[in-house]
C-alpha cells in the first residue's frame, strides 16, 4: 500500500522487483558463497589475511548476518564493513560481493508490509557501494535496477540524505535535468501543518512493536566521510541504450496502457517518473496522463514535481519534444496554484531550448483559434513575451503570415481581435517594431507564387501594420499628446512612440518599394492605397471599417497621434523612388504629394516639440534627394509622338510640381541648415531667394535683400527675359508635338503647355514665383516658423550673411521689422543681428568725438536690456555671451573709423550696468577697464578679449583708446602662460616698432609729464618684464620656436641663461627704455638691468648673423637720456657709424660729447680708417664746431686730422673713451706635460719642420720633459708613441724626405735619439721598434754623413747585438715562438723527426706546448701561403709577440711533403681540437683565402685539418669558430672552405648521438648552428662570393640547402638574408648577378619572401622562373587539375568557387610561379568547346572558362612576356573557339573581358597579337557587329580591317562599363563618413553595393571605411561590410594585408555578434589572407578558449579549404 495512504490496494509489484526478489540463482550464489565468521573474530583482519575466495565468502557472510539484523544491525559488524570498504575496496568488486551488498538495498520480503523498518542497513549498503566505486568511471547496471526498485517502492534509502552521494551518481544514468525546488508550491495538506500532527497509525505501531525500549539507530555514523565532498559525474555513458531500455520497460509496467486504472499508479511511481524525465520516450508517454494526475488531489504534489521535471528536460527539441509541447498546450487546468505552476513550467520550458519558444507560440495561437481553446492561452503568451519579447514578436508575425495564406478571408477578421486581445493581455508591452518587421517579408517561395489571393495578402499585411501602430498608443502616449501649451507633462512616451512609428513606416516603405511589386500583379490599382494606409494618409474609416475599432470616442485622437509622426529620410527617399519607378503603379504626382505631406507633417512635429532637438525634427542629409524631387517634376512627352530628327527638346518641368518641390526643399532647408541649407544657399539661387523671403518676411519679388536699391529692377528685367525665352521654347516644343499628332498650329492663345510648364534649371537664375505660391509661402512661414528656424541657424549664418552683404551703410527696414516681430523672444535671433540693429538704429551715427545721437526710442530699450542680460547673466546661453563679446571685439578692429567708434559706443552701452551712475569724464574707458572684467563670465571671455584687443591695437588711431587696450592687456594678459604671453608681447612689440606716431602720442619722452601719462608706459613695462622673466627662465621653456618664426634671435646672458626671442621684442624693449620712466622706476630699472647691466657684460646674440641692435636702434639709444643706453650704443662702433650718428639730429649734448670722445679714440687707434670714412672734410669740421657751440666736448683729434683749426677753440684735454665692459678673451691651453699620445705624431712632424730654431728648442724641451717624466711609469705611452711616430715617418715614401729633415736638424735628432736609447732598455718591448728606427737611419738612402747621429744609432745597435748574443742558447722551454719557427723550418728533412720529437719532449717537460703549437701552426700557414703567392705578410698580433720576437720573422725555408705531414701529425697530437692555443693563426691556417688550402698548394693539409676540427672539437670551439667565420671581418676567409665546414658541422655523426634515428621525413631538422641575423648575412655573403669568384659557372642551388637549413624556421633570418641579397643586387658589381640568381632560388623555395622585396616584380620579370622546383608547383598543379575536372551540378560550381579563390590568391601574390603552369591551363581548356551548348553549360565548362579567365586577368601584365606567349596564344585560341561555337549567355558575358585582354596583348606585343587577330578577323568583326556598345571590340575590328594593321596598336582602353565619376565616389565617401545611425550606414552601403556590382575596383577607396564598419553595432551594416570586403578581396587578393587587422579586431571584440559574423566567413578570409592564416586560426582558437564559443567547426572548414590546395 502507498506510504502514508489509507487505501487498501496493494502496491504494484514490478517485474524488476519480482526479478530481484525471485532471482533465486543470484541469491543462492552469494548465500552459497557466504562463510560464517566466528563471533570473536575480526572481520577486517580476516579479510586482509584471507585469499580471494575466502574474503568474498566472509563479506557474504557479513551481509547475511546483516540481513538477519535488519531491525538493529550489529555496530561492530557495521564498522568492520566500513573499514574494509575504506582500506580494501577491491574486496567488494566481485560480482558475488556486489550481489550480496545490493541485496541489502532491496526490501526484505520477510519484514512487515505495513512498516518500512529500520533503513540503517540500506544506508550502510549505499555508502559501501559509493565508497568502493567512487573513482570508477563506469558503474554496474544492477545499481540502476535497485534504484528503480526502491524509487517505485517504499523509497527506503532513495530519499535519504545519507545516501545522496550514491543516489546522485546513479541518477546520471537518466540524464535528467533537476529543476529547482523553489518552483513547487508549498505542501498545504494536513500532514504538512505543525498545528495538526498525524495520528498514530499502523506504521508507527508496527514500528514500535518491532523495536524495544532502545532507539533503532546505531548511535554511530555509517557514512564514510570524504573531506573533499562527494563527486557526481556521468557513470553510465557507455550503457545509455541498456539503461534506456531498462527504464522504458519499468515505465511501461508502472503506468501501463491508457485503460489501466489510475489507482495503480502510486505517488512514488510519479516521483520515479520525475527522475527519469531525461529520456524522451518517458516524457512522451507521461505527458498524455499528466493532466489527469494534476487534477487529482491525491497525486497532485508528485504530479507537480513531474510537470516541473518534464518541462525542464525539453532540451533537445526533437519530434518527441514537439509532441510533448503540443500536448502541454492543451492542458485545461482549473486550480489556480497549479495554473501558476503550469505557467512557471512554461517559462522553464522556454529556457530549456531556444526553439521551444516558436513551437510553443505557434501551438498556442492555433489552440486559441480552435474550437477547444485553452483559457490560459493568453497567460502562456504573456509568459512567452516576458521571456523573449523581441524574438516572440517576430515569431508571432510569422504565425500571422502563415494564417493569412489561408484561402478563406476568415483569418483577417479573426486576427485583428486576436492581436488586440494579445496586446491587451500583455499590457501593450509588445515590440511592435519587430512584429511589423516580421510582417514585411519578401515572399518568393513556390507556395506564395501559387497563392491566388496575393493582393489580399498584401492588403492584410498593411491593415495589420496600421492596426499595430494604433495599438501602440498607450495611455501615457495619449496623455502626452493632449498636453496643452504651458502644462508640464512627461513627453518621453510620445517621443518613443513617434520614433517607433517612424521606423515601422521606414520598413513598410522599403517593403513596398522592393518586395511588393514582385508579389502582386502589374499595375495593381490598390498599391497607392497601401502606401497611404501605412503612412496614415487614408480617410479615418479605412482604419476601423473591419471591426469598428478604434472606438468612436478615441478614434479621432488616435488617428491624429498616429498621423503626426516625423518622417525618416529613408522613408521619404523610398516614396520618391516609388514615384520615379515604372514598375510601381503609383503616379509621380501622387508620390510628390505624399512627400510634401510627410515633410509638412515632420515640420509640424518639430514645431510641437519644446526644444526641437528630439525625434520630432526633420533630419535629412542625403543631397541626392534634390535630384529625385526634380525628377518627379519632369515633363515627359507622349510615347506615341515623335519629334523631328535633330531637334533637342528643352528640359521642362510641370510648373505646379516644380514650385511644390521648391516648397518642400524650403521646409527641408529650414530644418537642416548645415547640409541642405548650406547647399541651397550656395548653389540654388531660387531656393536662396525663398529663404531670404522667409527670413525678411517679405514675400514679393525680388526680396529687399536680393539687390541694392539702385539695382532693384535688375532681377525683374532678368526674369522677363527668361520668361520670354522660355515661352518661345515651349511654343516650339508644343508645335512639334502637335505636328506629330493633330497638325494644329500652336500659338500663345491656344497653347496648353505654356501655362503648365517651366524650364527645369534648378541651379540657374532665380525665377519669379506665381502669386499663389507666394501666398502659400507666406502661410507656410507663419505656420511652420521657417523664417525663425533660418534665423536661428548658426552654421551657416544665413542672417549674418545677409547683413554683411547689405553693409553698414545700406537701409535695412526689414531688420527693424524682424527685431520687433521677435520682441520678447530675442533669443531666436542671432546675437550678431541684435548687435547690428543696436548699432544702426540705437547708436546711429557717431561724430568725431565719439558722441552718439540722442537716445533711441523706448522700444529699443528692451533690446538693450536683453543684451545687457546676456552679458551680466549668461545663464545657460554661454554661446550667445561669447558671440556678443566677439562681435564687438571684431568691430573694434574694423578698417573704417566710423565703424570702430560705433562699436566702442555700442560696447559701452552693453557693458554699462543698468543701475550705474553716469560715466566719469576722467575715466572715459571705464567700460573696458572696469565693466568688462566685472562680467560674470569674464574668465571664459578673457582669452578672446585679449586676442581681439591685440588685433584692435593695429587698427585703432585714437591714442587714448590704444592706451586703454594696452592697459587691459597688462592687467589681464600678463599672467598667461608663456606661449599666449609671447603672442601678446609680439603684437605689442610690432605696435611699438611700426606705429611710431601712436607711440609718440602715448608714451612720454621727457620728464615733467603728469603721472597719468605714465600709466600706459608702466603697463608696457610690466608686460615686457613679465615676459622676459618667463622667457629667460630655463624651467619655463623657450619663449619662441625657431621653426614657427624665422625672425628670431638666441640671446645669451653672462650667467648662462639663454632665450629665443623675436627680434621685434628686442627692438620694442629698447624703444621702451628710451622713454622717460617717470617717478616709479622699479619696472624700468629692472628691464634696463636685464638688457644693459651696470656691472658686467651685456647679453649677446649667439647665432644671429646681424647685430643684436641695429643702427637705427642704436641711434634711438644715443638720443635717449639714459646714460647706460648711450654707452651701450657706442660700444664697438666703427668710424663710419660714428660719423653717421654725429650727423643725426636730435642727439642730446651729453650723448654728443660721448660720440665725439669715441671718435677721438677711433682716430688714435686707426687714423687712416677715420680719414677714409670722411666724405666732406669741411662739412664735418663745421659740424664739430656747431656741436662745440652747443656745449659738447671732445672731437679735437678728429678735427686735427681734418686739417682745420677746430682744436684751437677748445682747450679741453682729450679724455679717454670709456673702456669696454666685456673682458678680453682668454686663451685656454693645456700643459705639454700632459701631451696626448694621439698628438705625438703631429708634434714630431712639426719638430723637424722648417720653423725658427727657438720654436724647435721649445718643442724639443717639452717632448723631452714628457719622456723623462714617464721613464719610471708602466705604460710609457708618450715614449711608445714617439718611437712609433719616428718609425712611421721613416717608412712614408721610402723615408728619404724625413731622413733629410733629420740630417738638417742634427741637434734636435741627436738629443731625441740619445734620450730614447737611454730610457729604452734591451729587454723592453719597445726595443724592437727602436732598433728598427736605428737600422732605418743607419741604412737609409742617402746614407747618413759621419757624425753624432750615426754614432748614436750604431752604438745602440751594437749594444742590442751584444745583449742578444748573451742570451743565446736559452733552455728549450724558454724558446720564443719565432725561434721555434726557425728551428722547425730550418731543420733538414733527414733530421726533422728527431728535432721535432726533442722539441716536443722539452716543451712538455717545461709545460710550454702552446708556443710549440703556435710555431707549428705558423710553419704550416707560411708553407700554405708560399704555395699561393711570392711572400708572406707578417701576421703576428701584439698579444702573441714577446720581447724576443722584435727582430722579426724571416722567411722560412721550403718544407718538404714529409715535413708537412710530420708537423700535421704532431699538431693533431698536441692540439686535438686544432684551434685552441693561437686561434687567429690557426684560423688563417685553415680558412685563409690567401693560402693554397683546398684550391692549390697542399689540398690534403687543409682538408685533413678541417676534418679533425669538425670531429674532435667541442661544441664551444665549433661555435666560437663559427662566430669568427661569420663575423664582421669574414671576407678574408675562403668562402668555399667556410661553407664546406658549415655543411660538415650540420652532419657530424656525434651530433646525432642519443637522438631518435627513425625520424619522420616530414619532421623539421633541428637548428644546430643557431645563427644570428648578422651571421646569416655573413653566410649569404660567403655564398655570393663563392658564386662571383668561381672561374667556371657554379650551380647556384648547391648551397641552397645550407641556407634553408639555417633559416627556414626563423623569419628574422630569412628577412636579413633577403635584405642583404636585395642590397647586393641593387649595388651592382661582379656580385650583383650572383646575388640575383641566389635570390631567385630562395624565392622558389620560400615564396613568402616576395613580401620582403622592394623590387620583386622587376627581378622576377628579368629572369623567367622556368627552371628549378618550387614548393608552389604542387599546389598550383593540384588546384588547376581540380578545377579542370568539371562535373555537372550546382554543387560542383560551389566547389569550383573554392578552387578559384585559391587560384586568384596565388595569381595575385605569386604570378610568376603560377605562370609556370600556363601550358597546363592551355591544355585544360582544349577539347571542350566542340560540345553542344546545353552540354557545355550542364557540365560547367562555361564556368571553368569564366573562372580561368578571371585568373588570367590577374596575371596581367606578366602573362604578355615573351617566354609565356606560346602558352598564351594557345589559351586565346581556346577562348576564340568557344566564341565561335558557343552562343550561351555565360559565354556572351565573357566577351568584354576577352576584348580587354586582346587589347592589352596588342599593346604589349603588337607583332604576335597582330598575327593572332588576323587569324580570327572574321570572329572579331562578327562580335563587333553583335555588340555595338563595346568600344574595345570596335577598336579591334577597325584595327583588323585596316591595311595589315599598319596603323599601330589601338590605344589602351577600359572595359565597357564606364567607371563612376570621382564626384560620385566622393559623394558616397562623404555620406559614409557623415552617417550616424546604422540605418543610414546600411543605406549608403547598399548604394555602394549596387555600384560595386559593375565595377568592383571602386571599393579600393572604401576599404578602410569598410574595415571600420566590420565591428558596427548594426547587423545589416556588418553584413554588407563583410560582403563588400570579401567581394573586393576575391577580385584583388593582393590587398588582403589592408583588412587583416580589422578581422583581428573583430575577433577581439566583446560583441558576440561581431565575432560570430567573422567566424562565419573565416574559411574564405583564411584563404584570401593565407599569409596570416595561422594567426587567424590561432586567434579563433583563443576566442573559443576565452569565451567558450565553439569555433572548432569554423577552424575545420578553414583547414579543409586550405587543404583543397594540396588535394587533401
Amino acid at each position: 500500500m502507498e506510504a502514508g495512504g489509507s487505501g487498501m490496494l496493494k502496491k504494484p509489484k514490478s517485474q524488476l522487483g519480482m526479478a530481484s526478489s525471485a532471482s533465486r540463482p543470484e541469491t543462492e550464489a552469494w548465500l552459497a558463497a557466504a562463510v560464517e565468521l566466528p563471533p570473536s573474530a575480526d572481520l577486517v583482519a580476516a579479510v586482509a589475511e584471507a585469499d580471494f575466495l575466502r574474503a568474498e565468502g566472509l563479506l557474504c557472510g557479513a551481509v547475511r548476518q546483516l540481513h538477519a539484523q535488519r531491525a538493529k544491525p550489529d555496530p561492530a559488524l557495521t564498522l568492520s564493513l566500513l573499514l574494509v570498504a575504506k582500506t580494501q575496496p577491491a574486496a567488494f568488486c566481485t560480482e558475488t560481493a556486489l550481489a550480496a551488498v545490493c541485496s541489502l538495498l532491496r526490501r526484505d520480503a520477510a519484514a512487515s508490509f505495513k512498516s518500512k523498518g529500520n533503513p540503517q542497513v540500506q544506508v550502510l549498503a549505499a555508502n559501501l557501494l559509493y565508497w568502493v566505486f567512487r573513482d570508477e568511471p563506469h558503474w554496474k547496471e544492477m545499481f540502476v535496477r535497485v534504484y528503480l526498485d526502491d524509487a517505485a517502492g517504499d523509497r527506503l534509502w532513495v530519499d535519504s540524505e545519507e545516501c545522496r552521494p550514491f543516489v546522485e551518481n546513479v541518477l546520471t544514468a537518466f540524464g535528467t535535468r533537476l529543476a529547482p525546488k523553489s518552483m513547487l508550491q508549498p505542501d498545504v495538506t494536513l500532514a504538512g501543518r505543525p498545528d495538526c500532527p498525524s495520528p498514530p497509525g499502523a506504521a508507527s505501531s508496527s514500528s514500535s512493536m518491532q523495536g524495544n525500549d532502545d532507539d533503532d539507530s546505531l548511535g554511530i555514523s555509517i557514512v564514510l566521510d570524504d573531506k573533499s565532498g562527494h563527486t557526481v559525474k556521468p557513470r553510465y555513458e557507455t550503457q545509455g541504450e541498456r539503461v534506456r531500455a531498462l527504464v522504458l520497460d519499468a515505465v511501461k509496467e508502472y503506468i501501463g496502457p491508457r485503460k489501466q486504472p489510475i489507482e495503480t499508479v502510486t505517488r512514488n511511481i510519479l516521483r520515479l517518473l520525475a527522475s527519469v524525465c531525461g529520456i524522451p520516450e518517458v516524457r512522451q508517454r507521461v505527458v498524455s496522463r499528466l493532466e489527469v494526475w494534476l487534477q487529482n488531489p491525491k497525486w497532485s504534489r508528485p504530479a507537480q514535481e513531474l510537470l516541473v521535471s518534464l518541462c525542464s528536460n525539453l532540451t533537445a527539441h526533437t519530434q518527441f519534444d514537439v509532441d510533448v509541447i503540443s500536448q502541454l498546450v492543451k492542458f485545461r487546468i482549473k486550480a489556480k496554484p497549479i495554473v501558476n505552476l503550469y505557467l512557471s513550467c512554461m517559462r522553464e520550458l522556454l529556457a530549456a531550448h531556444p526553439d521551444n519558444m516558436a513551437t510553443l507560440l505557434k501551438h498556442t495561437i492555433y489552440n486559441e483559434l480552435s474550437q477547444t481553446r485553452n483559457p490560459h492561452n493568453m497567460a502562456v503568451l504573456s509568459a512567452v513575451f516576458q521571456h523573449s519579447g523581441h524574438q516572440a514578436a517576430g515569431v508571432l508575425a510569422d504565425v500571422f503570415l502563415e494564417l493569412l495564406m489561408n484561402k478563406e478571408d476568415y483569418y483577417l477578421r479573426v486576427l485583428r481581435p486576436l492581436w488586440r486581445e494579445i496586446c491587451r493581455s500583455l499590457r501593450y508591452e509588445v515590440d511592435f517594431l519587430k512584429f511589423c518587421s516580421g510582417l514585411f517579408q519578401e515572399r518568393k517561395d513556390a507556395a506564395f507564387r501559387e497563392f491566388e489571393f496575393r493582393e489580399r495578402y498584401v492588403n492584410s499585411v498593411c491593415d495589420l501594420v496600421s492596426l499595430s501602430i494604433l495599438l501602440a498608443i498607450t495611455g501615457p502616449v495619449k496623455e502626452a499628446a493632449t498636453t496643452r501649451p504651458g502644462e508640464s507633462r512627461n513627453t518621453a512616451p510620445l517621443t518613443a512612440y513617434q520614433k517607433m512609428v517612424s521606423l515601422i513606416q521606414r520598413e513598410a516603405a522599403q517593403w513596398l518599394h522592393t518586395a511588393v511589386p514582385d508579389m502582386v500583379v502589374k499595375n495593381w490599382p490598390e498599391f497607392p492605397h497601401c502606401v497611404y494606409k501605412v503612412l496614415f494618409m487614408e480617410p479615418a474609416e479605412a482604419y476601423h471599417k473591419h471591426d469598428n475599432w478604434p472606438p468612436e470616442v478615441e478614434r479621432a485622437l488616435m488617428i491624429r497621434i498616429a498621423s503626426e509622426v516625423p518622417v525618416l529620410q529613408d522613408t521619404l527617399l523610398r516614396v520618391l523612388l516609388i514615384g520615379l519607378s515604372k514598375t510601381h503603379p503609383m503616379p509621380a504626382a501622387n508620390a510628390l504629394e505624399v512627400a510634401e505631406n510627410l515633410v509638412k507633417r515632420s515640420a509640424l512635429c518639430h514645431l510641437h516639440t519644446e526644444s526641437g532637438t528630439t525625434s520630432g525634427g526633420l533630419q535629412l542629409d542625403k543631397l541626392e534627394m534634390v535630384d529625385l524631387l526634380f525628377n518627379l517634376t519632369v515633363y515627359h512627352q507622349p510615347e506615341h509622338m515623335a519629334l523631328p530628327e535633330g531637334y533637342m527638346p528643352p528640359q521642362l518641368a510641370i510648373q505646379e510640381r516644380y514650385w511644390r518641390v521648391w516648397t518642400i526643399l524650403l521646409v527641408v532647408s529650414a530644418h537642416n541648415p548645415t547640409n541642405f541649407g548650406k547647399v541651397a544657399w550656395e548653389h540654388y539661387p531660387t531656393l536662396k531667394m525663398l529663404m531670404e523671403m522667409c527670413i525678411t518676411n517679405s514675400f514679393r519679388f525680388p526680396p529687399p535683400t536680393m539687390a541694392s536699391p539702385d539695382r532693384a529692377d535688375d532681377p525683374l528685367a532678368s526674369e522677363l527675359q527668361l520668361a520670354a525665352m522660355e515661352g518661345r521654347q515651349i511654343l516650339e516644343y508644343e508645335s512639334h508635338l502637335a505636328a506629330a499628332s493633330t497638325g494644329q498650329t500652336i500659338t500663345e492663345t491656344n497653347s496648353l503647355l505654356l501655362t503648365q510648364l517651366i524650364t527645369l534649371d534648378p541651379t540657374g537664375p532665380c525665377r519669379r514665383p506665381p502669386a499663389a505660391v507666394l501666398e502659400q509661402l507666406s502661410q507656410l512661414n507663419a505656420q511652420l516658423r521657417l523664417g525663425q528656424l533660418l534665423c536661428t541657424s548658426r552654421e551657416p549664418e544665413f542672417l549674418l550673411d545677409i547683413l554683411q552683404r547689405q553693409g553698414p551703410n545700406q537701409s535695412m527696414p526689414w531688420l527693424s521689422d524682424l527685431v520687433e516681430n521677435n520682441e520678447g523672444a530675442f533669443s531666436v535671433l542671432p546675437v550678431q543681428c541684435l548687435c547690428e540693429f543696436l548699432l544702426t538704429q540705437t547708436v546711429g551715427a557717431v561724430d568725431d568725438l565719439g558722441v552718439g545721437r540722442p537716445p533711441a526710442p523706448a522700444r529699443h530699450h528692451q533690446l538693450l536690456s536683453h543684451l545687457q542680460r546676456l552679458v551680466r547673466h549668461p545663464g545657460h546661453d554661454q554661446r550667445a555671451n561669447f558671440e556678443l563679446v566677439e562681435y564687438f571685439l571684431r568691430r573694434l578692429s574694423s578698417q573704417q573709423r566710423q565703424a570702430r567708434l560705433q562699436a566702442a559706443k555700442g560696447f559701452e552701452l552693453v557693458l554699462q550696468p543698468p543701475d550705474a551712475p553716469p560715466a566719469d569724464p576722467r575715466e572715459p574707458y571705464s567700460w573696458l577697464l572696469r565693466h568688462l572684467p566685472a562680467v560674470p563670465n569674464f574668465p571664459h571671455l578673457r582669452q578672446g578679449a585679449i586676442q581681439g584687443l591685440r588685433i584692435a591695437c593695429h587698427y585703432e588711431t585714437e591714442p587714448g583708446l590704444v592706451g586703454a587696450y594696452i592697459q587691459f592687456l597688462a592687467a589681464h594678459g600678463s599672467g598667461d602662460p608663456l606661449p599666449e604671453l609671447a603672442e601678446t608681447v609680439v603684437d605689442l612689440a610690432q605696435l611699438l616698432v611700426e606705429r611710431s606716431t601712436i607711440v609718440t602720442a602715448l608714451l612720454p619722452a621727457e620728464p615733467g609729464r603728469p603721472d597719468a601719462d605714465y600709466v600706459t608706459l608702466r603697463a608696457l613695462l610690466h608686460i615686457f618684464n613679465t615676459y622676459m622673466q618667463l622667457v629667460s627662465d630655463p624651467s619655463a621653456g623657450a619663449g619662441y620656436d625657431r621653426s614657427e618664426a624665422g625672425d628670431v634671435v638666441v640671446v645669451c646672458w653672462p650667467s648662462g641663461r639663454k632665450a629665443t626671442i623675436n627680434t621685434l621684442v628686442v627692438q620694442a624693449t629698447v624703444i621702451l627704455l628710451t622713454h622717460h620712466p617717470g617717478a616709479e622706476r622699479h619696472l624700468f630699472d629692472q628691464l634696463l638691468e636685464l638688457w644693459f647691466p651696470a656691472a658686467g657684460p651685456a647679453p649677446r646674440a649667439l647665432d644671429s648673423e646681424a647685430a643684436l641692435f641695429q643702427d637705427w636702434l642704436k641711434l634711438r639709444m644715443i638720443r635717449s637720456s639714459t646714460a647706460r643706453l648711450v654707452d651701450a650704443a657706442l660700444a664697438g662702433l666703427e668710424p663710419a657709424q660714428l660719423l653717421l650718428f654725429i650727423q643725426s639730429f636730435g642727439v642730446p649734448v651729453a650723448s654728443m660729447t660721448k660720440l665725439l670722445l669715441a671718435l677721438d679714440a677711433a682716430v688714435a687707434a686707426d687714423p687712416a680708417a677715420v680719414t677714409g670714412a670722411v666724405l666732406n672734410r669741411e662739412f664735418m669740421a663745421q659740424l664739430v664746431e656747431v656741436q662745440h657751440q652747443r656745449g659738447a666736448r671732445g672731437g679735437h683729434q678728429f678735427a686735427a686730422i681734418l686739417g682745420t683749426d677746430a682744436e684751437k677753440k677748445s682747450p679741453e684735454p682729450v679724455l679717454e673713451p670709456p673702456s669696454p665692459t666685456r673682458p678680453p678673451p682668454v686663451a685656454v691651453s693645456r700643459p705639454l706635460t700632459a701631451l696626448a699620445p694621439s698628438q705625438v705624431l703631429w708634434f714630431v712632424r712639426e719638430l723637424f719642420s722648417d720653423q725658427p730654431e727657438a720654436t724647435h728648442q721649445h718643442q724639443l724641451r717639452s717632448l723631452q720633459r714628457c719622456i723623462s717624466m714617464e721613464a719610471r711609469e708602466v705604460g710609457r705611452l708618450v715614449t711608445k708613441a714617439t718611437i712609433s711616430a719616428l718609425l712611421q715617418l721613416l717608412r712614408e715614401g721610402g723615408g728619404a724626405a724625413f731622413l733629410s729633415q733629420l740630417h738638417r736638424r742634427p741637434t734636435v735628432a741627436c738629443c731625441l735619439l740619445r734620450l730614447l736609447t737611454a730610457v729604452v732598455r734591451a729587454d723592453s718591448p719597445l726595443s724592437a721598434d727602436l732598433t728598427a728606427v736605428c737600422e732605418a737611419i743607419g741604412s737609409g738612402s742617402p746614407p747618413p754623413p759621419p757624425g753624432p747621429l750615426a754614432s748614436i744609432c750604431e752604438s745602440y745597435l751594437r749594444r742590442q747585438r751584444r745583449t742578444t748574443a748573451s742570451e743565446l742558447a736559452p733552455p728549450p722551454g724558454q724558446l720564443t715562438r719565432h725561434q721555434l719557427t726557425q728551428l722547425l723550418s730550418g731543420t733538414a728533412p733527414s733530421r726533422a723527426e728527431s728535432t721535432v720529437r726533442r722539441l716536443v719532449d722539452r716543451c712538455l717537460a717545461a709545460d710550454r706546448t702552446p708556443r710549440l703549437v703556435a710555431a707549428i701552426s705558423h710553419c704550416l700557414l707560411q708553407h700554405n701561403a708560399a704555395g699561393g703567392r711570392a711572400g708572406l705578410k707578417r701576421t703576428h698580433d701584439q698579444a702573441d709577440r714577446s720581447p724576443g720576437d722584435a727582430a722579426g720573422d724571416g722567411a722560412p725555408a721550403s718544407l718538404s711533403p714529409g715535413q708537412v705531414g710530420l708537423l700535421v701529425d704532431w699538431l693533431e697530437l698536441l692540439e686535438p681540437e686544432v684551434i685552441s692555443s693561437c686561434p687567429d693563426t690557426q684560423l688563417q691556417m685553415l680558412f685563409s683565402s690567401s693560402g693554397g688550402g683546398g684550391g692549390g698548394g697542399q689540398p690534403g693539409n687543409r682538408a685533413y685539418l678541417l676534418a679533425l676540427l669538425t670531429h674532435h672539437a667541442s661544441w664551444a670551439t665549433l661555435h666560437t669558430t663559427i662566430d669568427v667565420l661569420l663575423g664582421t671581418d669574414c671576407d678574408k676567409y675562403d668562402p668555399t672552405v667556410v661553407l664546406d665546414f658549415l655543411w660538415a658541422c650540420l652532419f657530424v655523426p656525434r651530433l646525432w648521438q642519443g637522438q631518435d634515428k627513425s625520424v619522420s621525413p616530414r619532421q623539421e631538422s633541428a637548428d644546430m648552428l643557431r645563427l644570428t641575423a648578422d651571421q646569416m648575412v655573413s653566410l649569404v655573403r660567403h655564398v655570393v662570393r663563392e658564386q662571383a669568384g668561381a672561374a667556371a659557372p657554379v650551380d647556384v642551388s648547391a648551397r641552397l640547402p645550407l641556407l634553408l637549413r639555417c633559416c627556414r624556421r626563423r623569419p628574422p633570418l630569412v628577412a636579413a638574408a633577403v635584405s642583404h641579397l636585395e642590397q647586393t643586387r641593387a649595388g651592382g658589381g661582379p656580385r650583383a648577378a650572383a646575388a640575383g640568381r641566389l635570390l631567385l632560388e630562395v624565392y622558389l623555395q620560400l615564396p613568402h619572401v616576395i613580401a620582403l622585396l622592394d623590387g620583386g616584380s622587376e627581378l622576377l620579370e628579368s629572369a623567367p622562373l622556368d627552371g628549378g622546383v618550387s614548393v608552389l608547383d604542387a599546389l598550383s598543379h593540384t588546384l588547376l587539375t581540380s578545377i579542370g575536372a568539371t562535373r555537372p551540378g550546382k554543387e560542383w560550381i560551389t566547389q569550383m568557387r573554392d578552387f578559384e579563390i585559391s587560384l586568384r590568391k596565388m595569381a595575385a601574390t605569386h604570378p610568376m610561379l603560377l605562370l609556370r603552369q600556363l601550358p597546363m591551363v592551355a591544355s585544360l581548356l582544349r577539347g571542350r568547346t566542340h560540345l553542344d551548348g546545353p552540354v557545355f553549360r550542364q557540365r560547367n565548362h562555361a564556368v571553368l572558362f569564366a573562372k580561368l579567365l578571371g585568373v588570367l586577368e590577374l596575371l596581367q601584365p606578366q602573362v604578355y612576356l615573351s617566354h609565356h606567349r606560346a602558352a598564351l596564344l594557345d589559351i586565346l585560341d581556346s577562348y576564340c573557339h568557344m566564341l565561335q561555337r558557343q552562343n550561351l549567355k555565360e559565354v556572351t558575358a565573357m566577351v568584354p573581358r576577352i576584348a580587354v585582354i586582346l587589347n592589352n596583348f596588342l599593346s604589349r606585343a603588337p607583332a604576335e597579337a597582330s598575327q593572332f587577330l588576323h587569324k580570327y578577323s572574321e570572329l572579331i568583326m562578327s562580335l563587333a557587329s553583335r555588340f555595338p556598345d563595346q568600344p574595345l571590340l570596335r577598336t579591334l575590328a577597325s584595327y583588323v580591317t585596316s591595311a595589315g594593321g599598319g596603323g599601330g596598336p589601338p590605344p589602351l582602353s577600359t572595359g565597357a562599363d564606364a567607371a563612376p565619376s570621382p564626384a560620385q565616389l566622393a559623394g558616397l565617401m562623404m555620406k559614409l563618413n557623415s552617417a550616424e545611425s546604422s540605418d543610414e550606414l546600411a543605406a549608403v552601403l547598399q548604394d555602394l553595393d549596387t555600384l560595386a556590382a559593375r565595377r568592383v575596383g571602386v571599393l579600393d577607396k572604401f576599404v578602410d571605411n569598410l574595415c571600420d564598419l566590420l565591428s558596427s553595432c548594426g547587423a545589416p551594416v556588418r553584413e554588407l561590410a563583410h560582403s563588400l570586403l570579401l567581394r573586393y578581396l576575391q577580385q584583388t587578393p593582393a590587398a588582403a594585408d589592408r583588412c587583416v587587422s580589422a578581422y583581428f579586431e573583430c575577433l577581439d571584440s566583446g560583441d558576440e555578434c561581431v565575432r560570430a559574423m567573422v567566424l562565419d566567413r573565416l574559411p574564405e578570409i583564411v584563404v584570401l589572407a593565407q599569409e596570416h592564416a595561422s594567426q587567424l586560426m590561432q586567434k579563433a582558437f583563443d576566442v573559443a578558449i576565452a569565451t567558450n564559443i565553439g569555433t572548432a567547426s569554423y577552424i575545420s572548414d578553414a583547414m579543409a579549404l586550405l587543404n583543397v590546395q594540396t588535394g587533401a
